[in-house]
């Protein structure tokens, strides 16, 4: 909208800001669609924004009240099978192997170890990459949810979670507190060998090659996507690591609230109706129930 004035916004001008954004007329950074839960999301904060100018005076209604949402288009949900899991984790840590005398052996574990973090726990990507040490409790076992890292930018920096639900704790299986155990030790030992030249950064657990937060960006990019390239799974993104975690343990009969806790969605009906489609056993234990009480 340009220059116009806040006060001279009308809801015609957003509605057509809004109706662009969902054809492809209006694009974002780098020439991307907008996707309906963007628009959607960023409606929202102009209306809370709007509001707030009403609240102090400078307006006397709310334009964005009076503007229609895009509606709410659901992108189709990819997940791993088990033998494609075993494929890229595998693959991913013979990469590990492989460039264990490279300056940018750091950033080659880190990816793996990342990757094991996002399949063992469902987190997001810059709640992966924003974990500290402080918040992995290798004793007990758990994880704790805290920050985030806001992605997209030229410059990381830390954030609180989405939401309060965003902020949690997860219990992680013994193999992957052995794989960050090990980890730790590596990154330790890799620091001392750089000496002052190391940064570190908040005691991030995926470091880059001086101990700083390794790039989102670089790690898709370098350590990511060409293998997943490599082993036909290139329609497989990070964030269906999330919806793999969440697919297997409702697969295994795992209660739906428990699944809810762990990836830190804010209600129990979004989770169900995220996933119930693809496990469909859960349907059919929902009839055997109705079976076995002759309803």
């Amino acid at each position: 909208m340009g220059e116009i004035k806040i006060t001279s916004i009308t809801p015609q001008q957003v509605q057509t800001v809004l109706n662009n954004w969902s054809n492809g007329t209006l694009k974002g950074k780098k020439g991307h669609i907008i996707s309906s839960s963007t628009i959607r999301c960023t409606r929202r904060y102009l209306s809370e924004l709007f509001e707030y100018a009403v609240n102090i005076g400078l307006l006397l209604k709310n334009p964005i009240k009076l503007t229609k949402p895009p509606r709410l288009i659901t992108t189709e949900i990819h997940t791993l099978s088990l033998d494609e899991i075993h494929q890229l984790t595998s693959t991913m840590k013979q990469q590990v192997s492989n460039n264990i005398s490279s300056p940018y052996r750091i950033n080659y574990y880190a990816s793996y170890i990342a990757t094991k973090i996002a399949l063992g726990t469902g987190m997001r990507l810059g709640e992966v990459f924003g974990l500290c040490w402080d918040c992995v409790d290798l004793i007990h076992g758990t994880i704790s949810v805290r920050r985030t890292i806001q992605t997209g930018t030229k410059r990381q920096v830390f954030q609180d979670t989405k939401n309060k639900t965003s902020r949690r704790c997860i219990l992680i299986s013994q193999e992957l507190q052995n794989e960050l155990t090990t980890y730790k030790e590596f990154q330790s030992n890799y620091a001392k060998e750089l000496g002052d030249k190391w940064a570190d950064s908040y005691g991030v657990v995926i470091s880059g090659t001086f101990g700083e937060i390794l790039s989102t960006s670089n790690f898709k990019s370098r350590y990511f996507i060409p293998i997943l390239k490599q082993l036909d799974l290139d329609h497989i993104t990070f964030h269906d690591l999330r919806h793999t975690h969440a697919t297997l343990l409702l697969s295994q009969k795992i209660n739906p609230k428990i699944v809810q806790e762990r990836l830190g969605y804010s209600t129990i009906t979004l989770t169900l109706d995220t996933y119930s489609h693809l496990v469909p056993d859960i349907q059919k234990e929902a009839v055997k129930a109705l079976d076995s009480l002759g309803i």
